[in-house]
């Protein structure tokens, strides 16, 4: 290290503002399950918190070189963190998530809970070695990984029965993550070139453009489906659910045309919550 890292510097690094997607999918299948106390699953969380931290601080290693170009105040490109010291924090995370993770397996007599975790670490793993070299296999992994990966273990964890409800839902999150998660590969357009396959490389910027706006209004249809296949009768539910969606399909249409980085930065965390929003939304 040159410099002695600050708070933001570990925020930078574990890109823990995106956590709220993976907490939501898991508190969608906490819900789904019929779970009610709350503060159960604050321990169960604390694993993903400390599982993708690992996984975050890795895949800045493995992009260091892009980081360069188009996220140069990073700890690891700004030269504040060297590589053997974010590998040993990605270590320390890891041992710390399986550790919660099997106590929590223990606590709640669910032995998978932990094999759930740490299959969820091993495609972190993966994810940055190879799988994100791809926009295919990345945003099927993240759509694991963030998606129905935690929402099947919230929903195990708290006594859901694998019926054909689970799996329809579990498969719609994966499939909006996936469609969805292409934004921020505009942004980073320039540095991926060097070693990704994105959509915005593979078909242009302004295609890449036109495909994510389309993809967006999938979360419209996602949120009937979801109420169908529940057999719910909250109206209000599903009114909350397609506003969340319609206002997801127009900040991604914001985010598609703005130029600004520090804007573009903003409004995708801010997508992130939305869509946390209508994850949670497709349980009401």
């Amino acid at each position: 290290m040159s410099e002695a890292l600050e708070a933001r510097d570990i925020y930078l690094l574990t890109k823990i503002s995106r956590l709220v997607i993976p907490i939501s999918s898991f508190l969608l299948g906490f819900l789904i399950s019929g779970g009610t106390s709350w503060i159960s699953t604050i321990i169960p969380i604390s694993t993903f918190v400390f599982v993708y931290a690992s996984a975050a601080t890795l895949n800045d290693i493995a992009d260091i070189e892009i980081d360069r170009i188009t996220n140069s105040n990073r700890p690891l490109p700004s030269k504040k963190l060297g590589k053997t010291g974010a590998l040993a924090l990605a270590i320390m995370f890891t041992f710390i998530g399986l550790f919660v993770a099997y106590s929590v397996s223990l606590g709640f007599n669910k032995p998978y809970f932990f094999w759930g975790i740490v299959v969820e670490a091993l495609a972190g793993i993966l994810y940055s070695i190879i799988l994100s070299k791809n926009f295919i296999s990345a945003n099927s992994t993240l759509g694991i990984t963030h998606g129905f990966l935690p929402f099947s273990l919230g929903f195990y964890l708290f006594g859901g029965f694998f019926n054909l409800t689970f799996w329809i839902i579990g498969l719609m999150v994966w499939a909006i993550l996936f469609l969805t998660y292409n934004l921020k590969d505009l942004k980073d357009f320039e540095g991926d070139k060097l070693t990704r396959i994105t959509l915005p490389v593979l078909v242009g910027l302004e295609k890449a453009k036109w495909f994510n706006s389309l993809f967006l209004i999938s979360a419209v249809p996602i949120s009937i489906l979801a109420f169908l296949v529940r057999k719910s009768t909250n109206i209000l539910g599903l009114i909350v659910s397609l506003v969340l969606a319609l206002m997801l399909a127009a900040l991604g249409q914001y985010l598609t045309k703005s130029k600004n980085k520090d804007d573009f930065t903003k409004m995708l965390n801010m997508f992130r919550i939305l869509m946390a929003m209508f994850l949670l939304s497709l349980a009401v």
